[in-house]
């Protein structure tokens, strides 16, 4: 799941987007959050792995929209000669005042 559980704000840098696996990403070969902003574009942010988790450090131009974000990790583990995507997470970001 996403570790960014309540609304953020638009142009907020350094919030963290963890995904959790449930499997030792230690060794993935590729570690990449697939998003789907509100408008529908996509992106794909690199990542790094945590443990059983994966996440990437937003930089205040990635939530540069307001509404719901979906994200989804994709791994390449080739010690379990698996690779895949997990489960997509969504979080929301706020409009800021001004």
């Amino acid at each position: 799941m996403s570790e960014q559980r309540k609304p953020g704000q638009t142009g907020d840098d350094g919030t963290r987007i963890r995904i959790e696996l449930g499997v030792d990403a230690s060794t993935a070969a590729v570690a990449t959050i697939k998003v789907r902003k509100p408008d529908f574009t996509t992106e794909t942010w690199p990542a790094t792995p945590d443990g059983t988790s994966i996440y990437y450090d937003a930089a205040a131009s990635d939530l540069d929209q307001v509404g719901d974000y979906i994200v989804q990790a994709y791994v390449d583990l080739p010690g379990l000669s698996w690779a895949g995507h997990s489960p997509k997470v969504g979080f929301k970001i706020l409009d800021n005042i001004f």
